[in-house]
């Protein structure tokens, strides 16, 4: 993994409240750490993905900062996976274990019509 400074930090907390700065540091034993650091953000998307049914029943949500300062919510994090995740890596249960409304998916003729029709 390269310099502190490089990588991307992934934290578990509450879904719609912004962690505290602090959170953000991972200490030097495993009793202190407070958040996992991953090389990039695809490598943090994917754990956090595959983490998530498990987090939920305790009540956690993961957030991602990446190392130029982006801070990524629950929501954004589960669009960014459902964008570049190949399907097969995507959880079946994902959109079904919420009471969020699915995103509309359209097929890109479908797409490039909607948006002509405006």
């Amino acid at each position: 993994m390269g310099q502190l400074d490089e990588i991307t930090t992934l934290i578990w907390g509450h879904r719609t409240e912004k962690p505290d700065p602090n959170v953000w540091n991972i200490g030097p034993s495993a009793r202190e750490q407070t958040a996992g650091h991953w090389s990039s953000l695809r490598h943090a998307i994917n754990y956090a993905i595959g983490m998530q049914a498990d987090r939920e029943r305790e009540g956690l949500h993961p957030w991602i900062r990446t190392p130029q300062g982006h801070v990524y919510s629950p929501t954004t994090i589960e669009a960014m996976a459902a964008a570049m995740l190949d399907p097969r890596e995507r959880p079946s249960t994902l959109a079904a274990a919420r009471d969020a409304v699915p995103a509309p998916r359209l097929a890109p003729d479908r797409f490039l019509r909607v948006a002509r029709a405006e």
